[in-house]
């Protein structure tokens, strides 16, 4: 029977990115339908649960060594390391090569969207994973699970290309034994698979099998179920955009609201999908909605494949942003600066749109501001645009700041007339923000100075940063990527063998006297 073990292991140097904790849905998906599976034993280990998302690097050991005793004491067969993003492969890198020196006979098994997008990253000959998972993680550790029980012995690292989820006939979640359950506060699931609309950033683009959603009243059901567990305090709906479709959408609102759904709920989606009746509907509930605006710029939406009718579709924004502050319903509109192709007039044109939007009575929606960041599996990553200069390329490969990294980028050629206009994006919009900010909600009042804060002390990349990088690409872009990529191979194999010292010194110690928190 095979034992399987699905560790979490954190965004370790995800800053900003990942400073807080939230429930893993996926993990919870995968561990419930293995563990309905005859013949599997299964287990999960959340290792960002205590620090943040972000650990510190006193941290990191301990959480290391957690992993190490879980194994122990387990006797686990299966090691299943998430790298749900970039930002946890640092982690699932260094917990692979640990419980490889421990555990020689154990499979290690890498899977999840990183995995997905890079697979190179996990079966280099001298890979500590015996499996990578290329796709679903449930049907790739059923097809582990099967090899494990044929043949004992490493053999890997071998791809397994396996079927994404897409069984929505029921959803399965195990909400009883679950071990990240424990004391949570927030839980969430998802309602749809995929994504039917391909925004050239965004790595939901791995999802190929097509946009699949679970019946409306078993989506209902499952969110009401979720909402009873013993102190939830909010349900997070993690679809990458909910209720696409209209009919699906009405329906599952009415019966939340028929429910007397008291629960607060959160959600993200597009402003061109709702209409006054979905407005109506989401005023009767507790909810926060997240919206990704992305750029003011009709040029730089077209670019960023976010809409066909760029005009129609700031019109539209407007129009909903309107109808959710007049109904004070509370709400976060996302904008992306520096994508590839920006120019300082694209940019010009996104903050006056912003000043349009947020200068209204009764505004109560907050707009977030974030510097364009380079992810594997996104279109912009396979084919960004030919001016565009990508300083880190494999920036997740480096053992330090992974915002700063990510979002080193030179966006055009426009750049290098403007760079100090351009770069002052940030602090003219806190500027704006300080002046037409959400004056209708108490809430976002009270956060704003720590919201302004956040945005002044993001990482900047200067053009004195950025030029003597530049050159080196010039002269041999070949040479520039072999060259990045040898530093930040290096500088991870000399901080991983570091961590995992420390690591194996931790093993030693007592349980209860390792700090687990930051």
């Amino acid at each position: 029977m095979p034992r399987v073990l699905l560790v979490a292991p954190g965004a370790w140097f995800a800053q900003s990115y990942g400073n807080r904790w939230t429930f893993p849905a996926g993990m919870h998906l995968v561990y419930s339908h293995l563990a309905a599976q005859p013949g599997f034993e299964v287990g999960a280990l959340d290792l960002g649960r205590d620090c943040g998302g972000a650990p510190n690097l006193q941290v990191i050991p301990s959480k290391l060594a957690e992993a190490v005793r879980e194994v122990q004491r387990g006797r686990w067969e299966i090691v299943a390391i998430r790298c749900w993003t970039s930002l946890e492969w640092a982690g699932a890198f260094c917990l692979a090569r640990l419980l490889r020196r421990r555990f020689p006979g154990i499979c290690l098994v890498a899977s999840g969207w990183h995995v997905t997008g890079f697979p190179a990253d996990f079966l280099a000959a001298d890979s500590p994973f015996d499996f990578a998972i290329k796709g679903g993680g449930v049907a790739g550790l059923l097809e582990v699970g099967r090899r494990r029980l044929q043949s004992q012995g490493r053999e890997g690292p071998e791809l397994i290309d396996a079927p994404l989820f897409r069984d929505t006939s029921s959803f399965g979640l195990d909400w009883e034994t679950f071990p990240s359950l424990e004391g949570c506060n927030e839980v969430g699931l998802y309602l749809s698979f995929g994504c039917p609309f391909s925004c050239a950033f965004c790595a939901e683009s791995l999802a190929t099998a097509g946009y699949r959603v679970y019946d409306p009243d078993l989506a209902a059901d499952e969110v009401l179920r979720a909402a009873r567990l013993p102190g939830v305090k909010r349900v997070l709906l993690y679809d990458p955009l909910f209720g696409v479709r209209k009919g699906w959408r009405r329906r599952f609102l009415e019966r939340l609201v028929q429910a007397k759904f008291e629960t607060r709920l959160w959600l993200e989606a597009r402003a061109d999908t709702f209409a006054e009746h979905d407005l109506d509907l989401l005023a009767q509930l507790r909810v926060d909605i997240g919206m990704g605006l992305d750029s003011g710029s009709a040029r730089m939406l077209e670019r960023m494949h976010k809409t066909r009718k760029p005009e129609e579709y700031l019109q539209g924004f407007m129009d909903i942003n309107a109808g959710l502050s007049a109904r004070g319903i509370r709400h976060e509109m996302f904008m992306m600066f520096n994508h590839p192709g920006e120019t300082l007039a694209s940019q010009e044109e996104s903050l006056e749109y912003m000043r349009a939007l947020l200068d209204r009575p009764g505004q109560c929606g907050a707009v977030v501001p974030a510097g364009y960041a380079h992810y594997p599996g996104a279109v912009t990553y396979q084919s960004a645009e030919p001016e565009a200069f990508i300083a880190y390329p494999h920036w997740w490969r480096a053992f330090q700041d992974h915002r700063s990294l990510a979002e080193a980028v030179v966006p055009s050629a426009d750049y290098w007339q403007h760079a100090d206009q351009m770069g002052q994006w940030r602090e003219r919009f806190c500027q704006l923000f300080e002046t037409c900010g959400p004056r209708a909600d108490p809430r976002l009042q009270a956060e704003l100075p720590n919201r302004l804060a956040g945005v002044r002390g993001a990482p900047v990349f200067t053009r004195e940063q950025a030029e003597p990088l530049y050159a080196m690409f010039q002269a041999d872009p070949q040479g520039y990527a072999a060259t990045m990529d040898s530093y930040l191979s290096h500088s991870a194999l000399a901080m991983a063998g570091m961590l995992e010292s420390a690591a194996e010194a931790a093993v030693a110690v007592p349980a209860d006297h390792i700090r687990n928190t930051p």
